[in-house]
């Protein structure tokens, strides 16, 4: 009987041996990439505050195109703006702003921080809502006592109706189809575990922003040349590779860091993420 009992034992601790000696599935970005995908999919609602910084190398050209939103609202609302300058020096620059989003596509941003725009928009709410009236976005001031309202196709809306978590995925998605995207393994991000993409880029005179499927991703027809924009946009950047943390729990993307000839020049990361919580009741207006 104890002969039969130790060869029991060894067989187990054979057993046990090999099932250890067996590697654990790799993790591929692929993967990741699909499984984050799928949570955004799932959502129906979410808000969060996202925080931005990096470099201002590129932030005259986008000054430019705030000037006339700027003045516009500025004149509207019966005040004068004064712009503030950017150098284009690479100086750090920061913003901060509060996002709720419902689908298919009511979408409001209230900036809490904006290093390169007037005192004027600080505060500010701007909403839009794609089922109600998807030529049109609104502005709420503090100073205002009623909203303004702008026009998507003539009023510069300084990337605000692309802010959410959808340009965020499809602008990883245009990476990997133009970079090479490589799973780089575990780290905490925020307070989170999270999984970490890294695509790298190589010729760039080869990139070609993807198509969406506009019918998929939902978003309006009024803004899609805006999301094309924004997919064109990393042609001019020339970034060497970009990061994404995706928390492991949810699968949410909730940290970007973009690099330019190998160094550090933009960071998004976000924070007091909540999900499927909101009615239209969330996005007045006023």
């Amino acid at each position: 009987m104890k002969r039969v009992q130790s060869a029991i034992v060894l067989v187990l601790a054979a057993a046990a041996m090999v099932w250890s000696a067996v590697p654990a599935r790799a993790v591929t970005a692929e993967e990741v990439m699909k499984k984050a995908e799928a949570a955004y999919m799932g959502l129906k609602s979410y808000s969060y505050t996202t925080n931005k910084e990096g470099l201002d190398t590129f932030a005259k050209k986008q000054a430019e195109k705030m000037q006339d939103a700027n003045k516009s609202l500025a004149d509207s609302a019966g005040v004068e703006v004064e712009e503030k300058k950017t150098t284009g020096a690479d100086k750090m620059t920061y913003a901060m702003y509060n996002v709720k989003f419902a689908k298919p596509y009511i979408l409001q941003m209230q900036i809490l921080r904006l290093d390169l725009a007037p005192d004027l928009v600080i505060k500010g709410k701007m909403t839009y809502n794609s089922a109600k009236d998807p030529k049109s976005w609104y502005a709420k001031l503090e100073l205002t006592p009623a909203p303004l309202k702008r026009s998507v196709k003539k009023d510069d809306a300084s990337g605000f109706l692309t802010m959410g978590w959808s340009t965020t995925l499809l602008d990883m998605q245009n990476f990997a189809a133009n970079g090479k995207a490589k799973y780089v393994g575990e780290e905490k991000a925020l307070g989170q575990a999270c999984h970490v993409i890294e695509i790298s880029f190589g010729d760039w005179s080869k990139f070609k922003p993807i198509t969406p499927d506009w019918k998929k991703w939902q978003i309006p027809a009024d803004i899609q040349h805006l999301v094309k924009e924004n997919l064109a946009d990393p042609k001019e950047k020339k970034y060497s590779k970009v990061k994404y943390w995706i928390s492991k729990k949810e699968n949410f993307i909730i940290q970007v860091e973009k690099f330019r000839n190998g160094k550090f020049y933009w960071r998004d990361n976000f924070t007091k993420i909540k999900t499927n919580h909101l009615t239209k009741e969330d996005f007045s207006t006023k």
